[in-house]
């Protein structure tokens, strides 16, 4: 060790400030494996809520396919190929909206937003009772939070649609 470094080892105060110096650097965090991020999506159920936002997106199609067919005239017979075109259509969404298909696109996403240390923290609290608990009731949660947006969109769809025509009404003024 040069003398420098020994001379101002011996000072206290110089020792204190390189160590609280050195305790600011961040800490080097293992990147996360794909393994033990496999691990947390098992865990924590995300198959289950695709499945679930899978479930909502056909039900929507649904509907919207539904509203845009006119079976006004149809025979029982075409009604009958029309739903089960409906559902070759719907069954060919849902061979490319599945967890196999998001699963390869998902663990990168992990790897990059959380450490080692944070995917083993994860694993370990969707382990315990609380955390089973909380995957469990989560779907429950999405699917209340959903039906309150829906009611809060018509709640506010006609205050937003009458600010959007006094914004436009406000803009044609000003170009005048």
């Amino acid at each position: 060790m040069s003398n420098l470094w020994k001379g101002l080892l011996g000072y206290p105060r110089f020792v204190l400030a390189l160590c609280a110096t050195l305790a600011t650097f961040p800490a080097y965090a293992a990147p996360a494996s794909k393994e033990s991020v496999e691990r947390l999506l098992e865990v924590s159920m995300t198959d289950v809520t695709v499945d679930i936002m899978y479930s909502d997106i056909e039900k929507f199609l649904r509907k919207m396919l539904n509203t845009q067919i006119d079976r006004r005239g149809v025979t029982l017979a075409q009604d009958l190929s029309i739903d089960m075109a409906i559902d070759r259509f719907l069954k060919k969404v849902r061979s490319e909206y599945n967890w196999t298909s998001f699963k390869p696109l998902f663990v990168p996403i992990y790897q990059e937003t959380f450490d080692q240390q944070e995917v083993d923290d994860l694993i370990a609290f969707y382990e315990t009772p609380s955390g089973r608990a909380f995957v469990n009731r989560t779907p429950i949660i999405a699917q209340r939070s959903s039906l309150l947006m829906q009611q809060q969109e018509q709640i506010l769809m006609p205050k937003i649609e009458r600010a959007v025509e006094q914004l436009v009404k406000e803009i044609n003024d000003i170009k005048r």
